[in-house]
């Protein structure tokens, strides 16, 4: 997608990484709404062929950025006027190779791993940022190994990487509380 963002429509590093967060955030819009609705994120290769059916895609993903823009309002990832950019050609390409994957079900923290793929390699040298290993940061929290009721802060944040991986703990041990928690109410209820 970088090179063919930078080819077909020039697009400097902060603009191509700019517009795949934005296609990576509308993603993550969509699947959060499958509970509710249909997906919005595709496009079919019947769309491609027309200038109407592409715009019908356009207009499909520029609601779906409204909708991220509304709620991450508050955060302030995304000013109230920006839009997607990308040209009918980049949009469509991006769409079809992303929309096979699944972000919230993987256990890799996508959008860290976008902003030290596409930001860490200008950062290294010129503004002595480097990014921790995931392996490093996963052993550190089992090391560490936080909890619930703990305030867990990470005073050098680049990509969030360790308070996802916190995160992720955290919730992983909830889950399996939970889990034997029902099975001693189980057990008593056997008695």
């Amino acid at each position: 997608m970088q090179q063919l963002f930078f080819s077909n429509q020039g697009l400097t590093q902060d603009k191509r990484f700019s517009e795949i967060l934005k296609i990576l955030f509308c993603i993550i819009e969509d699947e959060k709404d499958l509970f509710n609705e249909k997906s919005v994120f595709y496009i079919t290769p019947e769309e491609q062929k027309s200038d109407k059916r592409i715009k019908n895609v356009r207009d499909r993903i520029s609601e779906l950025f409204e909708k991220v823009k509304t709620r991450f309002q508050e955060d302030n990832i995304f000013e109230s006027n920006d839009v997607i950019l990308l040209n009918d050609r980049c949009l469509c390409f991006a769409i079809a190779e992303l929309q096979k994957y699944s972000l919230l079900d993987t256990n890799v923290d996508v959008k860290g791993v976008a902003f030290e793929t596409f930001v860490g390699a200008n950062l290294h040298g010129e503004h002595v940022e480097f990014f921790t290993p995931r392996e490093i940061v996963s052993m550190a929290t089992e090391i560490l190994m936080p909890r619930i009721d703990e305030t867990i802060c990470d005073p050098v944040c680049g990509s969030g990487g360790f308070l996802v991986m916190a995160l992720k703990y955290i919730r992983k041990q909830t889950n399996t509380l939970e889990v034997l928690i029902l099975i001693q109410i189980c057990l008593e209820l056997q008695k």
